[in-house]
């Protein structure tokens, strides 16, 4: 007799299923909700897409004219997978994420960040990739200046020229 169902041996008779429950400890976790202005693609390279999104470090009243942050001044990047370890993405205070699709060889998307900050126009331009269980540099950073993303601009593009 399944266990799903409870036998009554007096009269024999078979009762409605017991309701099964789930241990909280077995349950999936809830998926995180996904914030206003996070960014879908395929980091992993597995087929399924997740989603990106940058979190800032917590600043102080908009009535302060102190370029502080309460913490240290580090946004992470999180992720719809929760196999998706965060990155910590120091001397940022929030910034705009860009999906580049299939920059280098595989099926995997590349992650553009440009990091905002509190003054300076100078800015390093990050650009990540997901492997082994962890993001890294795609590229190693590069400076850029904010008037040249007043046009569109593409940061960072694949060579066709070069196989691979």
């Amino acid at each position: 007799m399944p266990a799903l169902f409870h036998l009554l041996s007096c009269a024999g008779l078979l009762l409605a299923p017991l309701a099964t429950a789930t241990p909280s400890s077995l349950r999936s976790p809830a998926p995180s909700p996904i914030p206003k202005g996070a960014v879908r693609g395929d980091f992993d390279g597995d087929g399924r897409a997740e989603y990106v999104w940058l979190v800032p470090p917590q600043l102080p009243d908009k009535d302060t004219a102190d370029f502080t942050c309460l913490g240290p001044c580090t946004s992470v990047l999180r992720s719809s997978n929760p196999a998706f370890k965060p990155y910590r993405l120091t001397q940022s205070i929030g910034g705009e994420l860009t999906r580049f699709a299939h920059l280098g060889p595989g099926r995997r998307d590349y992650l553009g960040i440009l990091p905002d900050w509190f003054t300076s126009c100078w800015r390093a331009y990050y650009v990540l990739t997901y492997r082994q269980g962890r993001w890294q540099l795609g590229v190693p950073p590069f400076m850029t200046y904010c008037n040249q993303w007043e046009v569109p601009v593409v940061p960072i593009e694949r060579d066709r020229r070069v196989p691979g």
